[in-house]
């Protein structure tokens, strides 16, 4: 049975299964999760790349509803939480986390850093991410599996003159296999996977492309 919470603490009923008295407390703390990479291991090189292109990896813009350790749901007009279940760290936090992995495995000649590491690096990254959730079909009954969809901006600034060098939306969807929370954990990581590796081939291709100034 899957259980699902009203963002607004409203009592009102669930729009999936579950009873509203699971909405109630006993204390029962809630499971944990976080997104893994199933991307492939990087095939190994002889050497390390002999320049690497610094980019500035600026915080994670998220959708205000998506921003915190909750799992967020839809269908229509209507947004909830999933019942007893949170992702270990805020949304915004675990997917920057996330992508430096993916940049560090998958683009060697990049090198990621802060805003505190600004000195002698070219570029700056910002994401805007505006969607961060499964998405229930209007009509979806009790056993419908949600699609979970990621979508945002991405923008490349020159540092040395703050300028946009080019910006890119992405949006990837990955269907859960169950209606199960393990299931649609499992189509968050799989949705992110498919926007980080976009991500990671346009950043890779616009900096090599556009020559700082």
């Amino acid at each position: 049975m899957n259980r699902i919470g009203k963002i607004a603490p409203l009592g009102l009923a669930l729009l999936l299964g579950g009873c509203v008295g699971s909405l109630l407390g006993g204390g029962k703390p809630d499971n944990l999760f976080r997104l893994e990479t199933a991307l492939d291991p990087p095939v190994q090189q002889a050497s390390a790349p002999a320049t690497r292109r610094g980019v500035i990896f600026l915080p994670i813009d998220f959708a205000a509803e998506a921003r915190s350790d909750r799992i967020l749901v839809s269908r229509g007009a209507e947004t909830l939480y999933l019942k007893d279940a949170r992702w270990v760290t805020p949304a915004p936090d675990m997917l920057a986390g996330l992508a430096r992995t993916v940049f560090a495995a998958h683009a060697s000649e990049i090198l990621l850093t802060t805003p505190r590491q600004a000195s002698g690096v070219d570029y700056a990254l910002q994401l805007s991410v505006d969607r961060f959730e499964a998405v229930y079909a209007p009509a979806a009954g009790k056993k419908d599996p949600p699609v979970v969809r990621v979508e945002g901006e991405a923008r490349l600034f020159r540092m040395s003159d703050r300028t946009v060098v080019a910006t890119r939306r992405f949006e990837t969807d990955a269907p859960a296999q169950d209606n199960r929370v393990s299931a649609i954990v499992s189509a968050f990581s799989v949705a992110t996977d498919q926007y980080l590796v976009q991500l990671v081939e346009w950043t890779r291709v616009r900096t090599q492309s556009s020559s700082p100034s």
